[in-house]
């Protein structure tokens, strides 16, 4: 009987080992919490135009994200955020038509806002344009028509023009910004 015991407590004790080689590793948040690149991660942030996300992280990580760590975060969410606040990534939001946060330290407010005026300027004007090249399209098919009288087929060939002026100077007006 003791060798049917000793087999039993065997048998259990395989299939036990079975079992937990089966089953997955228990992912340890904490683990990736301490490894983390925390001022690399902040300047991740700040060049991206997010706001600090200090909750989030504290949220996730719990004790771990310490005052050490937050130190790290924020000192690269302030370097990321040299990267963001330039007059050329403003631009491009404005270009874009990307609203603006209140992120980017004082002393680069000034020259953020003025790239993000020139990109929303840039957008109008290329908006102008294709409406524009539309309306000459459109007025250009009207003016080869044969039925139009002359005079009329004149007054077409004005406002075509006229359009064309006005494109060409938007045009002019986009290519300076762009340098």
């Amino acid at each position: 009987m003791s060798k049917a015991l000793a087999l039993c407590a065997l048998m259990t004790l395989f299939a036990t080992q079975l079992i937990a080689c089966n089953q997955a590793p228990i992912k340890d948040e904490s683990a990736t919490c301490r490894s983390s690149d925390w001022f690399e991660k902040g300047r991740q942030d700040g060049s991206t135009g997010l706001s600090p996300q200090l909750d989030a992280n504290r949220s996730e990580c719990g004790p771990i994200f310490n005052e050490d760590k937050k130190s790290l975060y924020m000192n690269g969410y302030h370097a990321g955020l040299t990267d963001y606040c330039t007059p050329e990534n403003a631009f491009k939001i404005g270009q874009m038509g990307g609203s603006l946060d209140n992120l980017c330290p004082e002393v680069m407010k000034e020259t953020f806002l003025q790239g993000y005026n020139k990109g929303l300027q840039s957008r109008k004007l290329k908006a102008q344009n294709e409406q524009l090249a539309r309306r000459i399209e459109l007025l250009s098919k009207q003016a080869r028509s044969r039925n139009i009288a002359s005079t009329e087929g004149a007054s077409l060939s004005d406002q075509i023009e006229q359009l064309k002026k006005l494109y060409a100077k938007n045009q002019k007006r986009l290519n300076r910004m762009n340098n």
